[in-house]
């Protein structure tokens, strides 16, 4: 789960690097992978967008659908909170949470957040917790906060059921995958290698050339990562561990250096480099990735003007286009309404697909 220009900040090494690849069928640590290449999607649309919601001068990283309202995230905690609930039906803001601040109940950031069976949660890496909080709650009693201790630094989570998170970014493993039991923080599956890293680049900082964020599918199956370097997804079943490896449309690839710093193997930006994926999002039918294509020079590099759509076997539906520049969307579950927010005019806007 897509909040990139926060991560961009925080995180002092940016990772790219694509290999054009052939179609093909290998297997490696464990899980059967089957590779997907194109130039060029089917179709392309170009959506009316409407304004919807007009916010106020937050910084939007993620949104997120109830039945009747929507969630906006903002990483900045501009108002004093990080959540922010806006009808969908009158377009008001109707309640705030999870606040800005040092004490119990409230954080100063989140690495990964999101939303799960009526819950909104952070993963707030200088706390080493998972802080979350149920919807709905009556307004006549305190709100109620559950956090969970979870100390290992992953770049992206997102939780299997109420007690189990599945990861991508940790750095001590050369897997891409972990599933984590929340209560004991004990790893019950470690999957995923990464190909083989080219000649005279190190495992680790391979690793970090192939990270992204992570979408779960709803029925839990599924989970996908959009690379933030190239325009590369890996599509995991959890059952049996196969991956789907989707390069396209550009394969789009940059260099980087790779060095040691605190004896880690690490990766850093070059003037060549771009930012690929901003956020991903998936529904029962689809993926849908925010691609931004801009290089690191660019004021707009964590934000996009067009989402790359896919199905679960990995091959390529549509591209959608839209005028002006999206920090993050999110998408009816009937995949017929496309939310995104327009960082230059502050407000959300919505489209029929």
């Amino acid at each position: 789960m897509n909040y990139s220009l926060f991560l961009s900040i925080m995180m002092k090494f940016l990772f790219p690097l694509v290999c054009l690849l052939s179609a093909c069928t290998a297997r490696d640590n464990g899980v059967k992978k089957n590779n997907i290449d194109f130039s060029k999607f089917p179709a392309v649309i170009n959506p009316v967008f409407k304004n919807v919601i007009i916010t106020d001068n937050g910084v939007i990283g993620a949104m997120y659908l109830t039945d009747s309202t929507i969630l906006a995230y903002d990483w900045r905690g501009t108002n004093g909170n990080f959540f922010n609930e806006y009808s969908l039906k009158t377009t008001k803001l109707v309640a705030t949470y999870l606040p800005l601040g040092r004490t119990s109940g409230k954080t100063l950031g989140a690495i990964s957040t999101g939303f799960f069976k009526d819950a909104i949660w952070m993963f707030v890496i200088n706390l080493k917790k998972i802080i979350s909080l149920k919807l709905n709650q009556s307004k006549f009693k305190p709100i109620v906060y559950n956090e969970l201790p979870f100390s290992k630094f992953y770049y992206s989570l997102q939780f299997i059921d109420s007690l189990k998170v599945i990861g991508n970014g940790y750095y001590e493993t050369p897997n891409t995958i972990q599933e984590i039991e929340l209560l004991t923080q004990k790893v019950t599956a470690d999957y995923g290698k990464p190909d083989d890293p080219p000649v005279g680049v190190p495992q680790y900082a391979w690793k970090r050339a192939n990270e992204g964020f992570s979408a779960l599918k709803p029925d839990g199956k599924k989970l996908v990562i959009a690379h933030l370097w190239s325009d590369k997804l890996e599509i995991f079943n959890l059952k049996n561990k196969t991956r789907i490896l989707v390069s396209g449309p550009q394969n789009a690839a940059a260099e980087f250096h790779s060095f040691k710093s605190d004896r880690q193997d690490v990766i850093q930006k070059t003037d060549k480099s771009i930012h690929a994926f901003s956020t991903v999002f998936a529904t029962d039918n689809y993926i849908y990735a925010l691609y931004s294509g801009n290089n690191m020079s660019s004021p707009y590099i964590n934000y996009g003007k067009r989402i790359f759509v896919y199905n679960w076997e990995g091959k390529p539906v549509r591209e959608i286009n839209f005028n002006d520049y999206a920090s993050c969307f999110t998408v009816s579950s009937d995949d017929k309404v496309l939310y995104i927010y327009n960082v230059l005019t502050k407000f959300i806007m919505a489209a029929s697909l």
